[in-house]
């Protein structure tokens, strides 16, 4: 019995190894030709293009992560605040959010419009 699941195990493994290899697999997709050396684009106009594609997606992320978390954070100050019944820990954080929340809008429009949107040529 062991060794009838030890040859349905080789069999199964190498049925998947074919599968795997099989040419309709093997084909990955292209990059665009922005992305592509040739053409009269040098490796530092591909990388360069890239670093500042990526050096956008992080302002923007970072930008919606400090919103999100400044939002909470003003959230649970009412919460807390009405709880305690003063209103001046919650005018701390809110001011403090809006600081935050401003500085994330400039990380943003940093992102959105000063970094450029190809290499430095």
């Amino acid at each position: 019995m062991q060794k009838l699941i030890l040859k349905i195990n080789d069999v199964l493994l190498l049925l998947f190894i074919m599968l795997i290899s099989h040419r309709a697999f093997a084909d990955l997709p292209t990059p665009s030709s922005d992305e592509t050396f040739g053409n009269g684009k040098s490796a530092i106009d591909v990388g360069g293009t890239m670093f500042f594609k990526g050096l956008k997606y992080g302002c923007y992320i970072v930008a919606v992560g400090a919103i999100i978390g400044t939002a909470s954070v003003v959230f649970t100050a009412f919460k807390q605040s009405h709880d305690k019944g003063e209103i001046g820990h919650f005018i701390k954080y809110l001011l403090f959010g809006l600081v935050l929340i401003s500085l994330s809008l400039g990380l943003a429009y940093f992102g959105y419009s000063v970094i450029p949107d190809g290499s430095l040529d």
